[in-house]
């Protein structure tokens, strides 16, 4: 079982209308599931662009971190999901975090064959070099 609110099926979908509702309504934006994930997490791992937007203007932690150590920039790295990767910079994500096994946003948009996010990524100072532990 995920634990997953209604905030977070809402993120994984996109519905941004019934969000807003919710997060009116009292929903903790930085509730985390049974493994740590936050909507943040799901709305970057489906690329809902307008969904991460919302969720950091009610101020989500843009660099809460999963049972495994990814923030939402790995998720969003891992399924190459640009904009939300650019958004997710702006706000000062963690461009060097590492996951568990030591892996860094870079790696997950290299394992994912996302060219187009290892550009953003090394275009804004993600170490070329980085190494897994």
């Amino acid at each position: 079982k995920s634990s997953f609110t209604p905030l977070h099926i809402a993120a994984h979908y996109g519905n941004v209308n019934v969000a807003q509702l919710l997060i009116e309504k009292g929903a903790d934006v930085n509730f985390t599931s049974k493994h740590n994930i936050t909507p943040l997490h799901v709305a970057c791992k489906w690329g809902k662009l307008n969904m991460v937007s919302l969720l950091i203007k009610n101020r989500a932690r843009i660099d809460s971190v999963t049972r495994d150590g990814l923030t939402p920039l790995h998720c969003a790295a891992r399924s190459g999901h640009d904009q939300v990767i650019e958004l997710l910079l702006e706000h000062q994500a963690d461009i060097i975090a590492k996951t568990k096994n030591g892996l860094a946003p870079l790696h997950m948009a290299a394992q994912g064959e996302h060219v187009s996010a290892a550009r953003i990524l090394l275009v804004n100072k993600s170490p070329v070099d980085d190494i897994t532990i």
